[in-house]
């Protein structure tokens, strides 16, 4: 980006988000910064709470980082299921841990 917003758009904004970057990857970083933004504001959507269990279900990769970070970036409690777990026992994590499932 070559110029930033204007005084005037900046004194809309509710929230300031800054993300630091690494140029030689931009695109990388842009795209996983929407990924945490989106993924954040889905949370704060749904009305998770500051020290609610969110159970993530995911395979290993970098999704699973991301969503680990978004999940304990909003305050909450990441609780990871295995995904080798069939599903009777992620219920009963599900249930043990205290996740509402929505």
């Amino acid at each position: 980006e070559r110029t930033g917003l204007t005084i005037d758009a900046l004194s809309r904004c509710h929230r300031l988000v800054r993300i630091p970057a690494n140029p030689a990857y931009s695109s990388l970083n842009l795209a996983a910064a929407v990924q945490v933004a989106a993924y954040e504001l889905r949370l704060a959507a749904l009305g998770v709470q500051a020290g609610e269990p969110v159970g993530l279900l995911h395979g290993n990769g970098v999704g699973f980082a991301i969503f680990v970070h978004a999940i304990t970036r909003v305050g909450a409690m990441c609780v990871p299921f295995n995904a080798r777990l069939t599903a009777t026992e992620i219920g009963w994590q599900v249930r043990d841990a205290g996740v509402r499932a929505e």
